[in-house]
């Protein structure tokens, strides 16, 4: 088997793991004994590859899982309506803290930050939220 260079790269992760048959390792061999750039990529690889295998696998404490589930089953979540109203309430109370020269002063493109018009139409819209998620 004749490698290039794209079908090295498709078999040198598998090379490093020991999952190549026969004919792709020695193709493989064969491939970085020609490129030193291919041998140096498959000795990190293998590397990496050992390095990964040392590390066996990782047990979790036993308790991990029963506490998230514990904590999951405490978490109620909010409907997009609740969020939507949570964050628009954040927004309305942002606005409301800034100073009054903040509130009046014109941006780059003529919009005020509290505009009346868009301040209007942001709060009928909440409320028109709020009472959908009411019924």
């Amino acid at each position: 088997m004749q490698l290039n260079h794209e079908r090295f790269e498709d078999l040198v992760g598998a090379y490093a793991l020991d999952a190549c048959d026969d004919d792709e390792m020695a193709a493989v061999e064969a491939y970085a004994a020609d490129h030193p750039d291919a041998a140096a990529q498959v000795e990190q690889l293998r590397a990496a590859a050992a390095w990964l295998g040392a590390s066996g696998s990782l047990v979790p404490p036993p308790s991990l899982r029963s506490s998230l589930l514990e904590r999951a089953g405490t978490v109620v979540p909010a409907s997009g309506v609740e969020a939507y109203a949570d964050l628009t309430d954040e927004l309305e109370n942002e606005l409301t803290a800034l100073p009054p020269a903040a509130r009046e002063t014109v941006t780059h493109n003529g919009l005020t930050p509290f505009g009346a018009d868009v301040l209007r139409a942001w709060r009928k819209t909440r409320r028109r939220h709020r009472r959908r998620a009411r019924h």
